[in-house]
This record gives C-alpha cells, structure tokens and sequence, in this order.
C-alpha cells in the first residue's frame, strides 16, 4: 500500500512539473496548445509499462491546459534506466517529455551503478498508475526458508537487469538485511 500511494505521488508530481515548466510569457494553455508531449516508455511494446502508458497517454492531454497530444515512444533497455538516462540528458525540458521506468531505478543510482546518468533527486516524479507487490521466494527443497538463512549462505537470484525491480530489490535485501544475495 505505501508503494502504491508512493508511486502514485511520483506520477503526480512529475505530470504537475511537466505542465508547470511551459516557456516564460505564455500561459500553460498558449504554450500547449498544438504541441505533442512525448511519453518514453522503458519497456518494449505490450510490456505492463508500456500498456499503462498508452492508457494514460489516451487520457492525459485533456488534462493538460491546451489539451496537447500525447505520443508514447517505446525506449527499452537496461531495466528502462535507457529512458531514464534519455529523460535526464537528452530530453526536451521545457514540459514536452515524460517517461515511464521501472519503480525501483532509483536504488541503482543510490548504490552507484555506473550506467546511471541520471540524479534522482532532480526528477519530478508524478507517481505511479498500479500497485503489485513484490516477494522473495524460494524453492521448497532450498535451504532458504527464513531472513536468517539468507543472511547465512548464499542465494542466488534471478534478474531481468540492472535497473529492473528484480535486480534493485536484490540490492536493498542485501544492504538492509545483510542478505547474501
């Protein structure tokens, strides 16, 4: 639940930083009429991101004072840290360009992943449109049935990539809780 209402606020806050930064003398309505707010999604096509993005990108722009149109440009690779690093050095800062990555690129910055060229902190994050919930499990015939066996002997996990949920929660597990992961 405190994921879901955290995302959500990230979600919120960068749309609210994309419509608050139009050009100086015009209005958010002058500036966005006629224009075209690209969205980068971090994942390919059909991905759970990318099928949120089109969904909110279908609806967004009416939301927008000057109702601009919304396009989502899938950018996958690394986790989504590629749309990330795109967002943060590349992109258009004046409020045309959003991105949807993964909820936990973050935490790769903060234990110094050296593909991260973003500051987290520098972000506007609006929120997040879903809540899952994430768990560790293991197999019945591991020796891994609590925290402490974890902390013990070493397991190993699986992860899609640097900057994906699997691969950033791994890394907190292993800093809070002295996981041996």
């Amino acid at each position: 639940m405190r994921q879901r209402i955290g995302l959500t606020l990230c979600c919120a806050v960068a749309v609210l930083a994309a419509i608050a930064i139009p050009a100086a003398a015009q209005d958010a309505a002058q500036f966005y009429a006629g224009r075209t707010i690209t969205f980068a999604v971090g994942y390919g096509s059909g991905a759970s991101y990318d099928t949120g993005a089109r969904l909110i990108g279908r609806h967004l722009g009416k939301y927008i004072p000057g109702k601009p149109s919304l396009v989502i440009q899938n950018m996958p690779g690394a986790g989504s840290m590629t749309a990330a690093n795109h967002l943060y050095n590349a992109a258009a800062k004046d409020g045309t360009a959003l991105a949807m990555f993964g909820r936990g690129l973050y935490l790769e910055a903060l234990f110094g992943n050296p593909l991260v060229k973003f500051d987290p902190v520098k972000f506007n994050w609006i929120g997040s449109y879903g809540s899952e919930v994430s768990a560790l499990v293991s197999g019945i015939n591991t020796p891994f049935k609590t925290v402490a066996d974890v902390q013990k002997s070493e397991m190993i996990i699986g992860a899609s990539g640097p900057g994906a949920d699997t691969h950033a929660f791994g890394l907190v597990l292993r800093s809070l809780a002295e996981a041996k992961i």
